[in-house]
């Protein structure tokens, strides 16, 4: 029988699955390292000098996303400047609201001279 099949024995399947598994295991981390990469990369350039170095690179992922979803890259609003001019009348003044001294120092300042 020349034709015979070889069957592959415990230890050949062993190594070959093991190449296998090595192999899908190194695409796989390529995948999440580019992912990585790629979320570091949109970081603004202030943030990622306050992102610690020490961390692991999913751990600085983690530490990205905590800073994004605490409002850390929100820029504050800025309410809306009055555009007009200065008006140079002084506001009235209720004279009731006003204390019985200013209320006199009131009357002399509006005495005629």
């Amino acid at each position: 029988m020349p034709d015979e099949v070889q069957n592959p024995t415990a230890d050949e399947l062993r190594e070959t699955l093991r190449a296998e598994l090595k192999a899908d295991f190194d695409r796989q981390q390529a995948t999440v390292n580019e992912l990585i990469a790629d979320e570091l990369a949109t970081a603004p350039e202030h943030v990622k000098k306050l992102i610690p170095e020490a961390l692991a690179p999913v751990e600085q992922v983690r530490w990205l996303r905590k800073a994004k979803a605490s409002g850390a890259f929100a820029s504050p609003t800025v309410p809306a400047t009055d555009s007009r001019r200065p008006s140079n009348t002084p506001t009235p003044v209720d004279p009731a609201t006003l204390s019985p001294i200013a209320r006199i120092a009131a009357g002399y300042a509006n005495s005629p001279k």
